[in-house]
């Protein structure tokens, strides 16, 4: 849910009293603003000011802060330009080189403390914050602010390394399942790079391991298939000191902690992770050339004028307990991973709760240990059993069917919102691109698809993975 500030009005007397109302979302933009404020801070003001009013976030961290006196520009001329007590700047701390800065709205988020990680270019910031109003109110979580070392020299890989490095060892020193994000400007063409793989790889200590939210994974440089996700350069030709080149590389990303899986306080909110103004269809462009469909014209020239990075956007949504059951290949709510052997698809067959008419499909969570190709999941309603068989008949339930990715021993949910009154339904799975046919092609037999009751499987081709599944059913 994107986070709106509806207007209540009072009328008291001849006053009028305006009071914000949070939605649940909590907004967290991260942006590299370009040596701000430098010789163009002040003509640069209306241009962030423009791009600030719409992304409307309850954070914004940036990278490339020059001073305490860009700090309070900012400030007053941009984030308090329509409001003067919106917005407060979390302490600025000027170390080597440009630094970070943290802006929170005041009503909603309070800062616990801030503190800085030194390496040997530029410091790394971490802001403690807490949720202060609203459905989430009291949820702690962390904010890593930092601009690693640029360059794609042996030299400058290696620096890289060691700045990741550093944040890794501090962020393994955390508490387990500790929220947190880490943001800012990577500096890196690909997931393959080693200091990509510092901060998400598994190590011994893996309390400060991190993800990408998103999944988009492999090489990022020039690559029209992450079009969507470049963040580099808003100029086709460089321009105000910044960059050229045009959107052709990821250097801005947000990764997130593990601890957001299992968290009742605060969870990542699905498909909230974009970069803010990239339409997908500016690669190797100006992020103004022609007509943008992520944002209006005067937003694209706006995001031109003000930065050679475009902002980097996510949303945390408050926990909330689910009432239903999970229904699980395995015991547990969290089911132990198994292997069932090679095969290119299975279907698994589930039973009503004892006691429930009705139940209503919301999620579908699925893990596997290999990575590979995606898995179209389906399900049915319909089925029919001989001899202690059952196998879905007919065709898919309409709306049933969703493609995802998968690897790395991640779960992977996808939400449904489908009710039946049967006992029992089915879930199949299948590669995409494989030879399997099980999501709704005529040739498919039903005997190729069949479930024998007590848990044997009917195979048919073959890839190999060690998986569970589970499903979340409601009577609401």
């Amino acid at each position: 849910m994107r986070r709106k500030f509806h207007r209540l009005i009072i009328l008291i007397g001849v006053t009028l009293i305006l009071l914000p109302i949070p939605s649940e979302a909590i907004k967290i933009v991260s942006w590299n603003i370009h040596d701000f404020p430098g010789t163009t801070g002040a003509s640069r003001e209306e241009y962030f000011r423009e791009v600030i009013e719409q992304l409307d976030a309850d954070i914004l961290v940036v990278q490339e802060m020059l001073s305490q006196a860009g700090v309070n520009q900012f400030l007053k001329k941009v984030m308090n330009f329509s409001s003067a007590k919106t917005y407060k700047a979390a302490p600025f701390f000027d170390g080597p080189d440009s630094d970070n800065a943290l802006f929170y709205k005041k009503s909603i988020i309070k800062l616990v403390s801030r503190q800085q990680i030194s390496t040997a270019l530029r410091d790394i910031s971490e802001y403690v914050l807490k949720i202060q109003k609203g459905p989430g109110k009291g949820a702690q979580f962390r904010i890593y602010s930092f601009h690693f070392k640029a360059g794609t020299g042996s030299n400058d890989k290696k620096k890289r390394e060691e700045e990741a490095k550093i944040l890794r060892d501090y962020l393994n020193g955390l508490p387990p399942n500790s929220l947190f994000l880490v943001g800012g400007t990577f500096n890196m063409q690909s997931n393959k790079k080693n200091a990509f793989k510092i901060l998400t790889g598994t190590q011994s200590d893996n309390d400060g391991r991190s993800k990408d939210p998103i999944k988009k994974l492999g090489k990022w440089h020039d690559r029209r298939k992450f079009a969507k996700i470049h963040t580099e350069s808003t100029r086709k030709s460089p321009y105000g000191g910044g960059e050229g080149g045009g959107l052709d590389d990821r250097y801005d990303l947000i990764l997130i902690s593990y601890g957001f899986d299992s968290s009742q306080k605060l969870t990542y909110k699905a498909d909230s992770y974009i970069v803010y103004g990239n339409d997908g269809k500016h690669f190797n462009k100006s992020v103004n050339k022609g007509k943008n469909e992520a944002v209006s014209k005067d937003i694209a020239n706006a995001l031109y004028e003000a930065s050679d990075h475009l902002p980097v956007l996510i949303e945390l949504e408050p926990f909330t307990k689910e009432e239903g059951k999970w229904l699980a290949y395995w015991s547990g709510a969290q089911p132990a991973r198994f292997t069932l052997g090679s095969v290119d698809y299975y279907c698994v067959r589930f039973t009503r709760p004892s006691g429930w008419s009705m139940m209503s499909i919301k999620k579908v969570k699925i893990v596997f240990s290999s990575s590979g190709q995606p898995i179209k999941l389906c399900l049915w309603k319909d089925y029919k059993e001989q001899g202690g068989d059952y196998w879905p008949t007919g065709s898919p339930q309409k709306g049933g069917t969703k493609t995802v990715s998968y690897g790395g021993n991640e779960w992977d949910v996808s939400s449904y919102n489908w009710t039946t009154s049967k006992k029992e339904f089915f879930l199949g799975f299948e590669q995409v691109g494989s030879t399997a046919t099980l999501c709704g092609d005529a040739k498919c037999q039903p005997e190729n698809r069949s479930y024998r009751y007590g848990g044997s499987w009917t195979k048919e081709y073959g890839f190999l993975a060690n998986y569970c599944i589970s499903v979340y059913v409601s009577n609401k």
